[in-house]
C-alpha cells in the first residue's frame, strides 16, 4: 500500500453495489479512504472551521469554562491527553473540543449477516483544512510497516474504520493506526481538523457477529488491546479515553 484510495461517492446513485464494493475493499485492505462528491457543501465545511478557529483562538480562560467532564465531552487543553500512552508520556501537543449528538436507534446493517449488533457502525470522518501531517500505518501487528501520508484533498472527507467495526468483524475490517507528525516548514500555521465519530449504541456488545466472512484466524488484528474485549460499546469508549489521560 502506497496511498489511500479515493472513492467517488456520486457512484452510489448510479451503481450502489460497485460503490459499496469499493468501500468494502478499502475498509478491509487499508482501513482509510477518501470520499469525494459526498454531498456536504463546502460552505457548511467552511462555516464549521470558522467556528472552530474562533473558539480555539480565544483566551484560555474562556475555553476553560468548558473543560472536559467525566473524561468524555468538553474542552481538552494542550498536553491533557496522550492518545499513544505507550510511547508518549508528556501529553499530546494539541487541544480539542468534544461534543455529542444522539441520533437514536438505526435499522440493523445487513452487509455481513442478520445481527442486531450492527445497529450503528463505528466510523470516523475527518474534515481537514490546509495543513496536513496525518499519516497511517495499515497494520497493528507488524511494526515495520511504513507510515504513509494522508494529504489534504480539497473537498474530500477522509474516512477511517474504528475499533468497533474491527471487533465486530474479528479483524476483517481494519482499524488502522494513525498519527500526526510535525512539519517544521509549517510551524507558523495552526492545524485544524474536525472529526465526526459514529459509535454504536451504549449497550451494544462488541463481540464478533456471525458471518461466513468472519473467521477465528482474523483475531490477530481484531483488537489492539485484548483486555478491551467482552465490553459494551460505552464501556470500551470510556476505557480507551481513560487510557489516554
Amino acid at each position: 500500500m502506497t496511498s489511500i484510495p479515493v472513492i467517488d461517492f456520486s457512484l452510489f446513485t448510479s451503481d450502489p453495489k460497485e460503490c459499496a464494493q469499493q468501500i468494502y475493499e478499502a475498509s478491509r485492505n487499508v482501513g482509510f479512504f477518501y470520499l469525494k462528491n459526498h454531498g456536504v457543501s463546502q460552505d457548511s465545511i467552511n462555516r464549521m472551521f470558522k467556528c472552530s478557529k474562533r473558539f480555539f483562538q480565544g483566551p484560555l480562560q474562556s475555553k476553560n469554562r468548558y473543560l472536559m467532564k467525566d473524561n468524555i465531552f468538553g474542552y481538552a487543553p494542550v498536553k491533557s491527553e496522550s492518545l499513544d500512552p505507550e510511547s508518549q508520556s508528556r501529553g499530546d501537543l494539541k487541544e480539542s473540543f468534544d461534543i455529542i449528538k444522539h441520533w437514536g436507534r438505526c435499522e440493523p446493517i445487513n452487509y455481513f449477516a442478520q445481527s442486531d449488533t450492527m445497529e450503528q457502525k463505528r466510523i470516523e470522518a475527518f474534515y481537514k483544512k490546509d495543513v496536513g501531517g496525518l499519516e497511517i500505518q495499515a497494520s497493528r501487528t507488524h511494526k515495520d510497516v511504513p507510515w504513509i501520508p494522508a494529504p489534504v484533498i480539497p473537498g474530500a472527507i477522509l474516512v477511517n474504520i474504528g475499533d468497533h467495526l474491527q471487533m465486530w468483524t474479528n479483524g476483517l475490517l481494519k482499524s488502522t493506526k494513525h498519527r500526526v507528525t510535525y512539519d517544521p516548514q509549517q510551524h507558523y500555521r495552526s492545524r485544524y481538523s474536525i472529526a465526526c465519530f459514529m459509535n454504536a449504541n451504549d449497550d451494544i456488545r462488541l463481540d464478533p457477529i456471525p458471518s461466513p466472512l468472519i473467521t477465528q484466524e482474523m483475531r490477530a488484528e481484531a483488537v489492539e488491546y485484548e483486555e478491551g474485549r467482552n465490553m459494551t460499546a460505552a464501556e470500551y469508549v470510556s476505557w480507551r479515553i481513560k487510557r489516554s489521560l
